[in-house]
């Protein structure tokens, strides 16, 4: 449990987690120059070209003198300040782990519930103008309809929210 904690304590920062996702795409060392310049690119929604001096500095001085010296403390990267190079340790993808689980791909609920609020009103719409045969469908069965599915929605939702 703690080493969850401190894994989340880490990636809190944008810019560590950045670093851990770099790696998740590319191997071997990256001078931090390159790094500071990708991490500024993605921050300023720009183009690895486009970076400017000034931004890629603001980000090249805080991996530099925040972000790099905590990963490296936890072992999650190796640091050399010699030749301004960062390399992925094994600790790095076991922290990517926990990124992967943070970041995951989560549906957008709120469509399915607006999709079958759409639906049943569709359905109560025309049971009440006798569009649809009230033989087929009578107001007990259509609260029942209408229950359901809310009731499978919410199911898919709950069991989503746990699987993340």
């Amino acid at each position: 449990m703690e080493e969850m904690e401190e894994a989340y304590d880490l990636l809190a920062n944008s810019r560590s987690r950045a670093i851990i996702e770099y790696f998740q795409h590319h191997d071997g060392a990256v001078k931090v120059s390159v790094l500071a310049r990708t991490i500024a690119a993605e921050e300023n929604d720009v183009t690895v070209d486009d970076v400017s001096g000034y931004q890629q500095k603001i980000v090249y001085n805080s991996l530099v003198q925040r972000q790099l010296p905590r990963l490296e403390r936890q072992q999650i990267i190796r640091y050399n300040d010699a030749q301004k190079k960062i390399r992925p340790t094994p600790k790095t993808e076991e922290v990517a782990q926990y990124l992967r689980i943070r970041s995951a791909p989560q549906h957008s609920w709120e469509i399915y519930y607006l999709l079958a609020g759409v639906f049943c009103s569709f359905i109560i719409l025309a049971s009440s103008i006798n569009f649809i045969n009230p033989a087929l469908l009578n107001g007990m069965e259509l609260n029942g309809l209408i229950v359901s599915v809310f009731l499978i929605i919410s199911v898919f939702n709950t069991y989503d929210s746990w699987m993340i």
